[in-house]
């Protein structure tokens, strides 16, 4: 069906007004002199003297007419004619305006939503967002937009564009705001900025901040050594453990499999080795391996299916022997550096004093060192994750654990389960990534969609405009709502312009060139909980050392290479 637009319309408008300027000073006379001519007055001008003008194309003095009556200075009218013009204004200007403005417009919402309803989050919807993590700035009234979570975190975003100082650095500093997060915090930070931006903001809230820092990249002196309380009867965890530490990729083949289970064996052998022996560090358990007749003298007399397992293991001629024990020793590779050596021997704290939630956790590990000690990071998060779940307690502060470059980790299975399972017992964990490529990658597709399926919160920024795939994705996860478009018929091959009509199609809510997709001070949130809108919510991103919330809060770190 043809329908008018905003343009023929603004004509028929005109057309009009000039129509109804011909007859309304006879309308308005007659309505206030009455209908009897004899009655009218001879020095006023008449109606049938204002149509003979008209007829005779006497213009000017019918627009004197209502240049008078504006002015308030027309005889024939009590009021000089103000009440009228008044009258013929509000008529024509609204109208007028009401008339033109109701056309449909080509590309807006239309309400029947047959081809998708998307949009984005209301104001309302986002001032509803108001208490826990900060993610952002609202970009109207500049208030931080902040979630309650109960479930995981994840972000994807290139790297030196405001992960770390507008999501990390802002939550943990604890502005004094209303609503702001204050719990426990374990962070795995690559560069030590994060911990020297808000130790001690933290400490003078009167927390107990430790700090692992076996570089000596932030002067960190705490040690940790997950034997030190490891029970030796814990035959399943340390079974569960080795199968955590030892190599492992997104599409093991069947050969691969057999060597890691092998050597999970000769792992579980190794610890317990060291924990009967009363040697109680890791770097003991690394020398068992080398040493195999010491491993199964150290073991003792034990008749148990683990130890008969080592010992046939140990006294076998199999052809893969060496490969086995070879396997096995890469999960005690970053014990190679001396400086972890001293990091995992006598301990300074136990993992325990978290569940408080009093004390935080800091990680210091530069970039180019975390996969090399990958192991000891997912020893470390293994332990912490058992703690929390062999400790349950509903009136536990959450511990919320940022992984920084998770990718660095390599494939972490404690991970992709903690998805969905670990929020129950206490800990969040905050992830954050590159790309969907990089998590991908790392975990497998599948892998991939359970990591971003079961997040609670989902933060996207700063698409790289050189990666089409991963911005036509966004544009698809953003959803497409019902437009009006228009559509003009030919007839004979020419294109007939009176025949204009209006299309409902399904139109992305951003496409892949979108402000959101590429611009640099935004990010978008999905929230897959049911305690916020699920609409994605457009935000600007926060800027720690930038925000006068932050004011005397943070340690400013100067960029470098800055140029």
């Amino acid at each position: 069906m043809s329908q008018i637009g905003s343009f023929w319309r603004g004509v028929i408008v005109v057309v009009l007004t000039i129509a109804c300027l011909a007859v309304y000073y006879p309308l308005a006379f007659i309505v206030q002199h009455g209908f009897d001519p004899t009655s009218w007055h001879d020095a006023l001008l008449l109606p049938q003297e204002w149509f003979e003008n008209l007829q005779h194309k006497v213009i000017l003095p019918c627009i004197g007419v209502y240049v008078d009556m504006a002015r308030g200075e027309h005889r024939a009218f009590a009021d000089g004619g103000i009440a009228a013009m008044a009258i013929l204004a509000v008529g024509v200007v609204g109208g007028g305006s009401f008339f033109v403005l109701s056309a449909p417009q080509p590309g807006l919402r239309d309400p029947r939503t047959v081809l998708g309803s998307a949009r984005f989050a209301s104001a309302a919807e986002r001032a509803a967002m108001a208490r826990g993590l900060e993610l952002g700035l609202d970009p109207i009234t500049s208030k931080p937009v902040r979630v309650q979570v109960e479930g995981n975190l994840l972000s994807i975003a290139p790297p030196r564009t405001g992960k770390t100082s507008g999501l990390i650095i802002p939550n943990l500093a604890m502005p004094p705001d209303l609503g702001v997060w204050d719990g426990p915090a374990v962070v795995i930070d690559p560069k030590g900025e994060i911990y020297r931006a808000v130790a001690n903001r933290r400490r003078r809230l009167g927390r107990t901040v430790r700090c692992l820092d076996p570089f000596n990249i932030v002067g960190g002196g705490d040690r940790w050594n997950p034997l030190a309380t490891q029970p030796a009867d814990d035959l399943l965890y340390l079974q569960h453990l080795a199968r955590l530490l030892l190599p492992g990729s997104a599409s093991a083949s069947e050969s691969s499999q057999f060597f890691r289970n092998r050597a999970a064996v000769l792992f579980l052998g190794a610890v317990l080795a060291a924990l009967r022996s009363d040697q109680r560090t890791p770097l003991a358990a690394a020398g068992y391996l080398k040493d195999l007749p010491a491993l199964a003298a150290a073991l003792g007399n034990a008749n148990d299916l683990a130890t008969r397992a080592v010992r046939a293991f140990v006294a076998s001629e199999a052809k893969s022997k060496e490969d086995v024990i070879s396997t096995a020793e890469q999960a005690f590779d970053w014990l190679l550096d001396e400086r972890m050596q001293r990091l995992t021997g006598q301990p300074t704290f136990a993992l325990d004093e978290l569940l408080g939630g009093d004390t935080d956790l800091f990680i210091v590990v530069p970039s180019e060192a975390t996969d090399l000690i990958a192991g000891f990071l997912r020893w470390l998060l293994a332990d912490l994750f058992t703690v929390a779940r062999r400790r349950p307690d509903p009136q536990r502060r959450r511990i919320l654990c940022f992984i920084d470059e998770a990718a660095q980790l390599g494939r972490f299975e404690a991970i992709v389960r903690a998805a969905g399972e670990l929020p129950g017992h206490g800990i969040s964990l905050w992830t954050f990534w590159q790309s969907r490529q990089q998590i991908i990658d790392t975990y497998g597709e599948a892998g991939a969609h359970t990591m971003t399926d079961t997040a609670e919160i989902v933060t996207v920024s700063d698409l790289p405009a050189v990666s089409v795939e991963e911005r036509e994705r966004f544009s698809r996860m953003l959803g497409r709502y019902t437009a009006r478009l228009p559509s003009t018929s030919q007839t004979n091959g020419v294109e007939d312009r009176g025949s204009t009509s209006q299309a409902l199609q399904g139109v992305s809510l951003e496409d892949e060139t979108g402000q959101d997709i590429l611009a640099a001070d935004a990010l978008v949130v999905f929230a897959n909980g049911r305690r916020y809108t699920r609409h994605p919510v457009r935000l600007c991103k926060t800027r720690a050392f930038d925000d006068p919330r932050f004011a005397g809060l943070l340690t400013g770190i100067a960029p470098v290479g800055k140029s």
